[in-house]
């Protein structure tokens, strides 16, 4: 499948957003610091790893140091 992560330049791809956006009438805009989708689990998981590891919970085996 080719690439087309060049065939727009940014100001082209904010063009894109803004005119995306234009389509939601404002009434159903969500906030943009609303988590959406798997945004949720995805930070419980970096939270429950930065606890555990920052409580020596999970230390290094000694071999792997």
């Amino acid at each position: 499948m080719p690439s087309y992560g060049d065939s727009l330049e940014g100001r082209e791809i904010w063009a894109l957003v803004y005119y995306l956006e234009s389509l939601v009438p404002a009434e159903r805009r969500l906030s943009p610091l609303r988590p959406l989708g798997e945004e949720p689990v995805g930070w419980m998981v970096v939270r429950m790893h930065r606890m555990m590891m920052g409580r020596g919970m999970m230390r290094r085996m000694p071999m792997m140091r």
